[in-house]
């Protein structure tokens, strides 16, 4: 998992200083010289490094000191990888610095500052980490104080737990007749005026004790975090050399020393140290090397045991663990799930059916209504084929030429015609007019019978049911071109539908996975918003002088800002808003700055980021 961001901004810029303080020492230089050069450099350098194993040494903490530097990485150098580096560097500094070159003890000091600055950063990630998740086991306990029934649902998730203790205690415990409402709760809750006192007022007791014993550890803890943050190894300054190194160095690690020896010595259950004490109990004398070697181990064992220490005291005054919280959930989901993967088992064929059908539907449905109509649309723009047409082009002329041919034989039948008479008539014909048949119909139907059997009535009559068939196929030809002339209509018209269910289902599950994300996002937003009400009340609430926060206040501020850190990472990294953000909580964390600017830089946020605005 990425450091802390803050924390690795401190130990880069650190590692930088001391690396410009490395290149402007001459003797540094001189020695490092010795074993990349050695060819090279003239007998009156090396008199100095009489030693023969000077050369191994040189590139012994050399390499070391290259071993203990943050690259490009977002990690921290283990501590494990310190001990080993200084375990593996022990018997150099066993060496009395009076038989040393001046280059080689500053290069051993140089070593010494590279391993202090990562233990500076492992010790400010160990109180931010272990300050962190206090807030969260104190929110929880005041909710569980905030009402009856929250309390009620505390002792029922504890139950378990409780009821065992009983039984260790009623089978372990000398007392004839032990109170057993008593032994639910733990000692000190016991050593509380306990007559008339119900369960839940036993209970109220329980979590404000603890509530109360997680705020002191909070407190010292950030407390811890603002004095390292504010008096903690800085090479930074202007104008510094190695001597003045070696006294920042040796100051810094009596102040790491003194303050882990108080925190890991004070009990929980009684009041919180005075840090100041560890301030003035640091003297400015610069250590031995020797000495500053062993300080760095011990401070190692320190930070582990004061690491445990806080695990420790979050296990016993901290929110009950994840086991004891749900057990009660998972044991009544598990029960409703065993019952319910039985019922389905139980179905299993008609379920299996049911899903092959709705796989089937759905798939026909696609291809059916969607894709084949999509593709006939398709070749209607690309007049591959027409297929919105009742009748045959040919079909209406054969019809119309027959009909023609009828009334024409049936003229010549009747009346003697010459050659312009006769196209007249075919050309009256074509445009419909079929008086020479019906005058001669008119006739035949006064006698029908006869008519009928001697007579042109049959033929007449055939006429005219040839000439309905035309005029039906006209109508039918018409209704052919109004079709042909909107195919591509209906075609759109018949795929619609579908599009628009197909559309429907697709956009309802963009919308469901869109607002998942803009649910999570407009979360987020809150989270920050809240951070930063957390952040403007320390400012507010801050009665020092006005340049800068007390030691628990930059603590608890550091804290804070490394949650916005954190949920500075989900800013979008457009127009560099990312960037903007976090160089405004660059400032926010810097020591540098007053309340009042620190307060103007929140105030210039609130009036940048829209996010930060609350949705009405």
């Amino acid at each position: 998992m990425p450091s802390n961001g803050f924390i690795l901004e401190t130990v880069q810029g650190q590692q930088n200083a001391l690396e410009s303080l490395l290149r402007s020492s001459e003797e540094v230089r001189k020695a490092l010289d010795l074993f990349e050069n050695e060819s090279e450099v003239c007998a009156t350098d090396l008199s100095e490094y009489s030693d023969s194993n000077a050369t191994e040494t040189i590139k012994r903490l050399w390499d070391q000191v290259q071993g203990q530097r943050i690259g490009t990485s977002k990690h921290l150098v283990p501590l494990k990888t310190i001990f080993r580096s200084l375990e593996e560097t022990a018997d150099i500094f066993e060496v009395k610095e009076s038989k040393e070159s001046s280059g080689l003890i500053h290069l051993k000091w140089s070593f010494l500052s590279q391993v202090a600055i990562n233990v500076y950063a492992q010790l400010l990630e160990k109180l931010v980490t272990v300050t962190l998740p206090l807030s969260k086991d104190i929110m929880y306990w005041e909710e569980c104080q905030s009402s009856r029934l929250y309390t009620s649902n505390y002792l029922l998730q504890t139950g378990p737990s409780r009821v065992y203790q009983v039984i260790r205690q009623l089978y372990s415990s000398a007392e004839q007749n032990p109170n057993v409402r008593l032994s639910l709760f733990p000692s000190w809750v016991k050593a509380l005026p306990t007559r008339n006192t119900g369960v839940l007022q036993l209970a109220n007791r329980e979590i404000a004790h603890k509530m109360t014993r997680l705020k002191i550890i909070r407190k010292y803890n950030a407390a811890c975090l603002g004095l390292m943050t504010e008096r903690g190894l800085d090479l930074k300054s202007p104008y510094q050399d190695i001597g003045m190194m070696e006294k920042k160095l040796s100051h810094f690690l009596k102040l790491v020393k003194a303050l882990l020896k108080q925190a890991s010595c004070f009990d929980f259950d009684t009041e919180v140290p005075d840090i100041n004490e560890v301030i003035f109990s640091v003297d400015d004398q610069a250590l031995e090397l020797v000495d500053a070697h062993h300080s760095i181990c011990e401070i190692l064992h320190l930070l582990t045991a004061f690491e445990d220490r806080n695990h420790q005291a979050v296990i016993v005054y901290g929110r009950p663990n994840l086991i004891t919280r749900y057990w009660l959930p998972v044991t009544i989901g598990y029960t409703v799930l065993n019952v319910t993967a039985s019922t389905l088992f139980a179905h299993k064929v008609s379920i299996e059916l049911w899903i092959r059908e709705s796989q089937a539907t759905a798939r026909d449905f696609l291809f059916d209504w969607v894709f084949v109509p999509m593709k006939r649309i398709w070749d209607t723009i690309r007049h591959k084929e027409q297929r919105l047409t009742i009748m045959g082009p040919e079909s209406l002329n054969s019809d119309f030429e027959s009909l023609e041919r009828m009334v024409l034989t049936f003229a010549k039948k009747h009346s003697q015609l010459d050659e312009f008479q006769f196209n007249e008539l075919a050309q009256r014909v074509r445009d419909g007019d079929l008086s020479v048949v019906l005058r001669k119909y008119e006739e035949e139907i006064q006698n029908p019978f006869k008519s009928a059997i001697f007579g042109d009535l049959v033929q007449a009559l055939l006429i005219q049911v040839q000439k309905t068939k035309v005029d039906v196929e006209l109508a039918m030809s018409a209704l052919d071109k109004l079709l042909r002339s909107n195919e591509l209509n209906f075609g759109f018209i018949a795929v619609i539908p579908s599009l628009l269910i197909v559309y429907g289902v697709f956009r309802s599950i963009r919308n469901s996975w869109r607002g998942r994300e803009g649910l999570t996002m407009s979360k987020t937003h809150q989270q920050i918003r809240d951070i930063l009400r957390d952040v403007e009340r320390i400012l507010n609430n801050h009665t020092g002088p006005e340049l800068a926060l007390n030691f628990q206040a930059q603590g608890l501020l550091l804290c804070e800002l490394q949650l916005l850190r954190v949920y500075a990472d989900r800013i979008p990294k457009k127009n560099r808003l990312r960037l903007k953000f976090l160089s405004d909580v660059r400032e926010l964390e810097s020591t540098k700055f007053s309340v009042r600017q620190r307060l103007n830089t929140m105030n210039r946020m609130y009036r940048t980021y829209k996010f930060l605005k609350p949705q009405m």
